[in-house]
């Protein structure tokens, strides 16, 4: 099993109409997150947006 580690600045920005990556902020990644910022949702999408954008399960993102 070969580890990997991807340390990456983002800029988060809840509430969007969908979850998608919109480029660099202050050399940050930015993505906006199709989730209101209440109860851990945005959180949940942003993870969510990561696995599948990175290519990992969940348990290997945490």
């Amino acid at each position: 099993m070969s580890l990997y580690l991807l340390k990456l600045s983002i800029h988060a920005t809840p509430g969007a109409k969908r979850t998608e990556a919109a480029g660099d902020y202050a050399g940050a990644l930015r993505v906006r997150l199709g989730a209101p910022p209440v109860d851990g949702k945005a959180n949940a999408a942003l993870l969510e947006w990561a696995t599948q954008a990175f290519g990992v399960s969940k348990a290997e993102s945490s």
